[in-house]
């Protein structure tokens, strides 16, 4: 891909080709009030597909996603808040993170972006605050859209 490699689609908008993450990345409005990254990395497997090709999976994903929105989010704390509530949070707050109730957990974190991967799986990045030391989650969705894991990473 040229460095500035660009493609309007009528749903994602401008889709831009980034050569640092080797893939093809555009800002959509996942609903209201909640705008974020989504990128497909080209990992060999996919190196084959034309652009416009990837951007048609893309655009079936983002679709998809934004009736996921809730189920993930919703996933994510289930795993998140266990480990929050069990290793992060202290009861005294000068030993450790305020102890917040789960509601509360949940208000601090937003999602960021969907990174995709071939043959279909996502990682969906959320932002935590400062509710793991400064940690993002990732939360893993494989590529039969089923819900997996969340990790912490960074």
């Amino acid at each position: 891909m040229g460095p500035h490699a660009t493609r309007e689609h009528p749903t994602l908008g401008t889709v831009r080709w980034d050569p640092e993450a080797g893939g093809w990345q555009c800002y959509v409005e996942l609903r209201p009030g909640l705008r974020i990254s989504i990128a497909a990395i080209v990992e060999e497997s996919w190196a084959e597909f034309e652009p416009d090709a990837l951007i048609t999976l893309i655009a079936d994903y983002v679709q998809w996603a934004r009736q996921a929105e809730p189920e993930c989010m919703r996933a994510m704390i289930d795993q998140m808040f266990v480990d929050y509530d069990t290793t992060w949070a202290a009861d005294d707050p000068g030993d450790g993170y305020e102890r917040l109730d789960r509601e509360a957990f949940a208000g601090q974190i937003k999602l960021l972006g969907i990174t995709l991967y071939h043959p279909g799986a996502a990682d969906w990045i959320y932002d935590p605050a400062d509710l793991f030391g400064g940690l993002s989650i990732a939360l893993w969705v494989d590529e039969n859209r089923t819900i997996r894991d969340a990790t912490l990473f960074g």
